[in-house]
């Protein structure tokens, strides 16, 4: 229980370094669109997805048509510099 005690002790009283992060956003993308790379159905109005509070897009599934194509966002506007990685 000592060992236990001087840890947390050790723990709590050591310098820790803050963590950096650029905070940009939240951002909508510029356009929406059904990418058929897997599904069968299309979604129907996909660029309405770039305006947030408007018409929304929609897909229809229906028996042995269950499976949506992806619904993609894309150029959502983040200026990223090039000497800096995203990570997870």
């Amino acid at each position: 229980m000592l060992v236990l005690s001087i840890a947390i002790m050790l723990f709590a009283t050591l310098p820790v370094s803050p963590a950096l992060a650029y905070s940009d956003g939240p951002r909508d993308p510029g356009t929406g669109t059904s990418n058929s790379g897997v599904g069968s159905e299309p979604w129907v109005d996909a660029n309405e997805i770039t305006t947030p509070g408007s018409a929304y897009a929609s897909v229809n599934l229906y028996h042995l048509h269950r499976v949506s194509n992806y619904l993609q966002g894309t150029q959502y506007g983040f200026n990223i510099p090039a000497d800096r990685d995203i990570r997870y």
